[in-house]
């Protein structure tokens, strides 16, 4: 019963405080900047820094580092990631949401592991991959100076080797803090 009355209470707050200190109408962004992090699918890991061109367009450079110890047999892997993006926010949907179109250009290197049967063990290789990718999502500006997003990547155009994927997929979710 006590668990219960918990997770009610705790809704009831998120749900009315969050909805209480939201904004009632979009301040203007323009020549403003900040800070953000995101989490996805790699290569949307990392944190990145923005600037708004105007209320509905944004650049920024998303940088992302992945480390994985490995197991006994496989070695570690060390992925380091460099996405300069552009945001367009193509429609208001209220005061707060918005609808955005992104645009990013990667470059992401890493060293892995594979088995080759041949050898009968565990081969250790550098690869790098560049890409461009269409993301879209929806933005929602919680306060003045912070936004919430999420969204999926739809087109990915991999450089090399030539490899192109369409469809849903890799979500990501973030936050933006306008800091200067």
């Amino acid at each position: 019963m006590f668990k219960r009355i918990t997770v009610i209470v705790l809704i009831l707050v998120f749900a009315f405080g969050i909805s209480t200190f939201a904004q009632k109408k979009t301040t203007s962004l323009s020549n403003k900047g900040g800070i953000g992090i995101q989490v996805g699918h790699f290569p949307s890991i990392g944190g990145h820094l923005f600037y708004y061109l105007s209320n509905n367009s944004a650049i920024g450079a998303h940088f992302g580092f992945i480390f994985d110890g490995g197991t006994g047999r496989q070695p570690s892997t060390t992925s380091l990631l460099f996405a300069p993006y552009f945001n367009y926010y193509i429609t208001k949907l209220t005061n707060t949401l918005w609808f955005y179109g992104q645009g990013v250009f990667t470059i992401s290197t890493g060293t892995y592991s594979s088995y080759d049967p041949q050898r009968a063990e565990y081969v250790k290789s550098t690869s790098t991959y560049t890409s461009i990718n269409v993301n879209t999502g929806l933005e929602w500006r919680v306060t003045k100076l912070t936004n919430i997003y999420g969204g999926v990547k739809f087109i990915s155009f991999y450089l090399d080797p030539t490899r192109f994927k369409a469809g849903v997929m890799e979500p990501f979710i973030g936050v933006n803090w306008v800091i200067f």
